[in-house]
């Protein structure tokens, strides 16, 4: 071989090798900035088929975290659904249409506050935080292949575990669950938890999202910001704070009265944001 084409040659093995170290430098630098907890909840869908997503209606930092796990690659690669309280069941024909890419007639987006009829839940939850959710599913979409896209379930109106069964369990996907934390307390027979626990392919990993003033020391200890949670198991001393705050009763603040239903017997894990006022985001 000439002397020149092995000069050539070298100059393209050069490059191709600093290519290939360039792809994994970049990807290493990924891994290192998904937080722990992102990194904590993807991973629990190794364990499980459903993971509960106890979230603070209407709030930001909820809101930012929760699209950061959207766009999780990771996460994109292990779920096929993401069902939410947020959506009308008689639209989810509306709805695939808009994650999938589709853009929209102005007949079935021009509704009040809202820009799709899939809102109309009768509910609270018609916030612009709930449109930011299936933004970024459908901003995740438009970046995998079409076989691979996932798919937002609407099941705000009940009965909700029908859709459930029928969207979800019945395909056997795995899916992330956007709820008030209530709809995934154990020991509460109207639940998901409860309704599907004779399914074997209901199993779950759910936890709750808490954050402000006035949370217990045993979670308040741990360093966490709103724009970096911290994912606590509900073990030890977590797991005997008083769940009724968090979960049960939105009006009564942190009692830890003995004899209470505590955060170990219903959750296994809160999501906290540390000890900043919890901002929400109405209209």
């Amino acid at each position: 071989m000439a002397r020149g084409h092995r000069a050539v040659l070298l100059v393209i093995n050069q490059v191709a090798a600093l290519g290939c170290l360039c792809v994994q430098l970049a990807f290493s630098q990924l891994k290192e900035t998904r937080s722990d907890s992102i990194r904590a909840i993807v991973s629990a869908f190794d364990r499980v088929n459903f993971v509960g997503f106890g979230e603070l209606h209407s709030g930001v930092a909820v809101s930012e975290f929760r699209k950061k796990l959207i766009r999780d690659p990771e996460f994109c690669r292990k779920v096929n659904d993401i069902v939410v309280e947020c959506a009308n069941p008689l639209y989810q024909s509306v709805l695939d249409r808009f994650v999938n890419g589709e853009d929209l007639p102005t007949s079935e987006t021009d509704v009040p506050h809202s820009k799709l009829k899939v809102w109309q839940t009768g509910t609270q939850l018609q916030a612009p935080i709930y449109e930011e959710l299936i933004d970024a599913v459908r901003a995740a979409n438009l970046r995998l292949p079409a076989d691979k896209r996932l798919r937002v379930v609407a099941a705000a109106l009940k009965p909700g575990v029908d859709v459930i069964k029928k969207e979800v369990r019945d395909k056997h996907h795995k899916a992330l669950f956007i709820f008030g934390s209530r709809h995934f307390i154990r020991n509460s027979p109207t639940s998901f938890v409860s309704l599907l626990k004779d399914d074997p392919w209901a199993t779950w990993f759910v936890f709750a999202s808490a954050g402000g003033r006035d949370v217990p020391a045993a979670i308040a200890s741990h360093s966490a910001t709103p724009s970096d949670p911290v994912l606590l198991p509900t073990k030890g001393t977590i797991g005997k704070v008083y769940a009724g705050y968090l979960i049960l009763d939105y009006n009564h603040a942190w009692d830890q009265s003995p004899g209470r239903v505590t955060l170990g017997q219903v959750i296994d894990a809160v999501l906290y944001f540390g000890t900043a006022p919890v901002e929400h985001k109405y209209r």
